[in-house]
């Protein structure tokens, strides 16, 4: 697996994500991951709204119809809230293997 590969260009590497999180205490990354929680759930709703929303709203001039603008409004927001379970995820994992090192090697120190 490549992990200096460029998705886009506006998305950093896996290894630069990776830095930025080793950069940070222990409790820097949990709350850096609770704040990637906390915003994918957020998205989740707000695409939950969007979606109900809208098929309510548009029901009774355009149908059924309304139920696929709906859909086509907040995938979006469902698809990118996955984005953010990722970061989580990830950080979390790589806090794991940063806290494995710290107890192998007792000098190094977190910065």
């Amino acid at each position: 697996k490549d992990t200096t590969k460029k998705i886009m260009p506006c998305c950093p590497t896996e290894e630069e994500r990776k830095q930025h999180v080793k950069a940070m205490t222990h409790d820097e990354r949990l709350v850096f991951a609770q704040q990637r929680r906390s915003r994918a759930m957020a998205m989740l709703g707000a695409g939950g709204g969007i979606l109900g929303g809208l098929t309510a709203g548009l029901w009774s001039s355009i149908g059924a119809g309304a139920l696929g603008v709906g859909i086509g409004a907040s995938v979006g927001l469902f698809v990118n809230s996955r984005r953010f379970f990722r970061e989580a995820r990830e950080t979390l994992t790589w806090d794991h293997e940063f806290q494995q090192e710290n107890e192998e090697d007792p000098e190094k120190e977190e910065p």
